[in-house]
């Protein structure tokens, strides 16, 4: 009791670096639910005259970015849900309201989205952040049902792995990846996995295991992305894989006993392409994304297991080459950016130090182009729209992301409420080591 009296009364600084977004313990919020969980109020500094304050939920007495299912599977240089939560309350979007985020990714959004109780939907290009957004966000489902299934799979596993005259082909790829113990293991829950009837449970566990083959795989520890070191030794899967279930379904319990009820707000995801139209025009109260930073992470190489055992290995390379600013720009040649005066100053001196960097920074441009396009489409007039967008660097050559596209916002309507500066460096999480350096809040008006 007196270390919370003590927090109380102190500021608790979430992360050094972080301008303005504090974390305080407010005695008159302070709610006890059991010896380990606790609600806390945080809020941003005042921001033209307004304080939003806002609530979430927290484990430890340190900042937790990874309560509830935010934890459920990795997915490098994702939204703080704490930025989300403060950026809905800085923009007073109103109760009933329809959120939107059109680079959803593993659906930060959208989750935060439900615990305020709003209705929200999202699109992304990869099937893997859908599949995860869609069981992050499934937190009405029956724990009773996941623990009989995961009984039912540990007893067929351990049948199975028994059974050494079971074999299994594999491929090439997956020899590569795996040893052949650990292979196997894979294999058959694998199999178990894909032999449940019910798609909502099947993905739940696909995520499961999704989350744990870096335990398993020939992989370095360490690194964002998937990078090669022979792994001889042989893990015990369905251990790792059971210790990920429960830690998720103590999460759902957690969420059905301490969060008020949601279950009248809904979240959609849906597999499409974020400069292609998939909603209706002015269909949305409120937009907050964090698009690529057009230098950034690859996620076909950072996801490429998950993505071969789960989609196929033909996705790998469809997905590759899909992403939006994608650095496979081979055949994309126009280097012309009309609608941004920096993007095309940007252009021209990256023609004098790389010609591919100058195409995929232009493509890039232009898919952001089409993004933004979409997003004015589909807002309500006098509604928001938040971009957060980091700048880059290509060869020393500074890449100011957020004046370019906050050209192309106005560029296409969008009126300029305010530029927020975002200090975190996420360099220690995303591994860019001297290439992202903050971010910016771009807050817009329709």
């Amino acid at each position: 009791m007196a270390t919370q009296t003590a927090l109380i009364q102190d500021e608790v600084i979430m992360k050094s670096g972080l301008d303005n977004f504090k974390v305080f313990l407010a005695k008159e919020e302070l709610k006890n639910s059991g010896d380990e969980f606790y609600w806390r109020l945080a809020f941003w500094k005042q921001i033209n005259e307004v304080s939003p304050q806002i609530t979430f939920f927290e484990k430890s007495q340190n900042l937790d970015s990874g309560y509830l299912s935010h934890s459920w599977h990795s997915f490098p240089a994702k939204f703080y849900p704490q930025l989300v939560r403060a950026l809905i309350n800085i923009c007073k979007v109103k109760s009933g309201s329809v959120i939107f985020d059109p680079y959803a990714g593993c659906g930060t959004t959208l989750v935060e989205s439900k615990l305020m109780g709003f209705d929200a939907v999202g699109t992304d290009i990869s099937k893997l952040a859908i599949l995860i957004t869609k069981v992050k966000t499934n937190l009405n489902i029956s724990t009773n049902t996941l623990e009989k299934t995961l009984r039912n799979i540990r007893s067929n596993f351990v049948q199975k792995h028994n059974d050494k005259n079971i074999m299994h082909e594999h491929t090439d790829f997956e020899s590569h990846w795996y040893n052949s113990n650990n292979l196997r293991q894979l294999k058959i829950l694998k199999l178990e996995i894909d032999n449940i009837k019910y798609a909502e449970i099947r993905e739940f566990f696909l995520v499961a295991l999704s989350a744990a083959l870096r335990r398993i795989a020939n992989t370095k520890s360490g690194q964002i992305e998937v990078r090669y070191k022979l792994r001889n030794k042989t893990e015990n899967l369905i251990r790792l894989f059971e210790n990920k279930v429960y830690t998720m379904i103590s999460d759902l319990i957690t969420y059905k006993q301490h969060v008020p009820n949601t279950a009248e707000s809904k979240t959609s995801i849906y597999f499409a392409d974020a400069s292609k139209n998939k909603l209706q025009n002015e269909s949305v109260d409120f937009i907050i994304t964090s698009p690529p930073y057009g230098n950034g992470l690859d996620y076909s190489k950072i996801h490429k297991l998950s993505i071969a055992l789960i989609f196929g290995e033909e996705e790998l390379e469809h997905f590759k080459n899909s992403q939006t600013g994608t650095l496979y720009s081979n055949d994309f040649n126009n280097v012309s950016v009309p609608f941004s005066k920096t993007g095309q100053i940007i252009i021209n001196k990256l023609k004098r130090i790389s010609a591919s960097r100058c195409r995929s920074m232009a493509r890039y441009y232009w898919d952001m182009h089409s993004s933004i396009k979409n997003m004015y489409s589909v807002l309500k007039y006098g509604k928001t729209c938040v971009i957060i967008v980091g700048g880059t660097k290509i060869k020393n050559l500074e890449i100011n992301n957020s004046v370019v596209l906050l050209e192309i916002a106005n560029y296409f309507g969008f009126k300029t409420k305010n530029v927020l500066n975002w200090c975190y460096d996420k360099t220690r999480r995303s591994g860019l080591v001297h290439k992202i350096k903050g971010e910016t809040i771009l807050i817009l008006e329709k």
